[in-house]
C-alpha cells in the first residue's frame, strides 16, 4: 500500500531500529510503498515499523493516517483499520458515560472538547496541565467529533492520575474511583483504566472496584502484553484486555494465551491525537490502546440494549466479548484487529 510521510522520516536499512544504517530520509508529504508491518525499536510508546518495497524500514509514527495492507500473519485476510473493525458493530456510543483515568487531556482539542463532560485532577498537586500525549490519545480512541473517522460520541469523564512522565499517582487512583462511586456512578457506565498500579495498592483499589461493581459499572483495564500480567490485572470484577506482538505468535499458538486475559489482540497501531494536534497525527498501540478500544466497543453494546445495567452486566459483557473472540490453537490464523480468547 502507498502512504504519505507526515514528518521528515529517517529510512533504516537491515533492521527496524534507530541504530540501523540511515542512508537517507523521506521528506514531509513524500509517498512511500509499504509491504509489511513489523515490530522494532520503541519510539514514543510505539514499536510498530513499516517495511518498504525497497527492503528498508521506517517508523510507523511518522506515516500519515491508518495503514491498510495485507496481514502477513494470515494470507487469507486483509489488515483492516480499527475504524473498519468498529463498523461491524452498530451504534456510536451516544449518551454512554465513560470515565477514564490517565495522564490528563487537552480540554480545548477541537475534536474532544464537546465529548468531555467532566475533567478533574487527582494528582497530589491537582494540576490538570500535562505534557504527555498518552491521555489525549486514549481519549481519541474512546470518543471523537472528528468528521474524518467514525469514532464514538460517548460522554467522557476524565481524571488525571498520572504526571507528565506518565507516572501513576496510586492514591489518586483510589480517590478517583471513590469519587465516581459517591458522585458520578449514575452517569458512568464504563471505567477505562489504560494504566498500571503498584501491587501494594491492589487491596485499596479492589475495595473501590467492588463498590462500582455493585452499582453495575463496568471496569476495563490494560492487563498486559505477550502473556505477561500487569499488576492491575490481578483485580477482580474487571475486564482484562491484552495484546501480543508478532514475534510471540508462535509461542502463543503453541501454549495458548494467559488464562486471566478476557480478550487479546495482535499489537497494531490505532490512530489518535497528539496534545496540540487538530487531526489524526499520533498512533497508540499495546494493551493501553486496546483497553480503550474495547471500552468503545462495549459502549456500543450498552447503547443498543445488549448489555443492560443490571446485576448480570459484567457477566454479560464477558459473554459478549467471548462470543466475538476466536480460539487460539496451533492451527489459528492470526488476523489484525481480531479479538482472541484463552
Amino acid at each position: 500500500m502507498k502512504a504519505r510521510v507526515k514528518v521528515n522520516l529517517n529510512e533504516r536499512t537491515q533492521k527496524p531500529s534507530v541504530n540501523a544504517p540511515n542512508p537517507s530520509y523521506f521528506r514531509v508529504n513524500e509517498e512511500i510503498e509499504i509491504v509489511e508491518i513489523v515490530n522494532g525499536d520503541t519510539i514514543d510508546n510505539n514499536k510498530v515499523w513499516y517495511k518498504l518495497k525497497n527492503g528498508s524500514y521506517v517508523w510507523s509514527g511518522g506515516v500519515e493516517g491508518l495503514v491498510t495492507i495485507k496481514d502477513t500473519n494470515n494470507t487469507n485476510s486483509d489488515l483492516i483499520s480499527f475504524d473498519d473493525f468498529m463498523k461491524g458493530f452498530s451504534g456510536d456510543g451516544s449518551d454512554i458515560g465513560i470515565a477514564y483515568l490517565d495522564s490528563g487531556v487537552n480540554e480545548t482539542h477541537p475534536f474532544l472538547k464537546d465529548r468531555i463532560k467532566h475533567y478533574d485532577s487527582f494528582l497530589a498537586n491537582k494540576s490538570k496541565v500535562g505534557f504527555t500525549s498518552h491521555g489525549n490519545r486514549i481519549a481519541g480512541i474512546l470518543a471523537s467529533d472528528d468528521p474524518a473517522v467514525k469514532r464514538n460520541k460517548s460522554d467522557l469523564y476524565c481524571f488525571r492520575v498520572a504526571d507528565s512522565n506518565d507516572k501513576v499517582y496510586n492514591t489518586g487512583v483510589v480517590n478517583t474511583l471513590n469519587e465516581i462511586d459517591l458522585n458520578l456512578s449514575s452517569k458512568i457506565d464504563i471505567v477505562n483504566m489504560s494504566i498500571d498500579i503498584k501491587s501494594s495498592f491492589i487491596p485499596k483499589v479492589q475495595v473501590e472496584i467492588d463498590k462500582l461493581f455493585a452499582k453495575h459499572v463496568i471496569v476495563i483495564v490494560s492487563a498486559g502484553e505477550n502473556n505477561f500480567r500487569n499488576n492491575i490485572s490481578f483485580l477482580k470484577n474487571v475486564i482484562n484486555v491484552a495484546t501480543f506482538d508478532d514475534y510471540k505468535i508462535p509461542d502463543i499458538l503453541s501454549k495458548g494465551l494467559e488464562s486471566t486475559y478476557t480478550v487479546a489482540f495482535p499489537n497494531r497501531p490505532i490512530s489518535s491525537y497528539s496534545i496540540a494536534g487538530k487531526a489524526l497525527d499520533a498512533t497508540v498501540s499495546q494493551d493501553s490502546a486496546y483497553c480503550a478500544a474495547v471500552s468503545s466497543l462495549v459502549a456500543r453494546k450498552i447503547q443498543d440494549g445488549s448489555i443492560p445495567k443490571d446485576a448480570n452486566r459484567l457477566q454479560n459483557t464477558v459473554a459478549f466479548l467471548e462470543s466475538i473472540s476466536f480460539e487460539i490453537n496451533n492451527k489459528t490464523k492470526i488476523s489484525s484487529f481480531k479479538p482472541y480468547k484463552p
